[in-house]
């Protein structure tokens, strides 16, 4: 009786755990759409600029060679994208993280990572 009720609460647990995600979507598509209209309503300012400041965070290109770039780019083939041709890395800096580091920014214990996108394509239809 107690492993079925064990069983019983897993499945519940999971439920609940796909239930949260999928609401964490719908949130995420929701704002997104509220970002996207808000840019379409007003033509005359340029729509990137736009959603970046309503996200309050600056965009970079990474360099290629960048000790963070190699990382990024280490991980993405030991995790099987070995056939996998990255086209850039995109390195997000949200601004509240930004502010609340700025204070430690000499401190040599410390190093403020930033959120980082890499943007690649498949060359290959093997999924990885």
């Amino acid at each position: 009786m107690c492993y079925m009720l064990k069983c019983w609460q897993d499945v519940q647990a999971d439920q609940i755990c796909r239930a949260q995600s999928a609401l964490n979507r719908l949130t995420e598509v929701e704002v997104s759409t509220r970002i996207l209209t808000a840019a379409a309503q007003h033509p005359d300012l340029d729509r990137i600029s736009f959603i970046t400041s309503a996200l309050e965070c600056h965009f970079t290109e990474m360099a290629p060679l960048d000790e963070m770039s190699q990382m990024i780019l280490r991980y993405i083939h030991s995790t099987g994208g070995q056939h996998t041709k990255i086209k850039g890395i995109i390195a997000v800096s949200p601004r509240n993280a930004t502010l609340n580091f700025e204070k430690f920014i000499d401190d040599e214990n410390q190093k403020y990572i930033i959120i980082t996108y890499a943007f690649f394509e498949c060359v290959s239809n093997r999924p990885f």
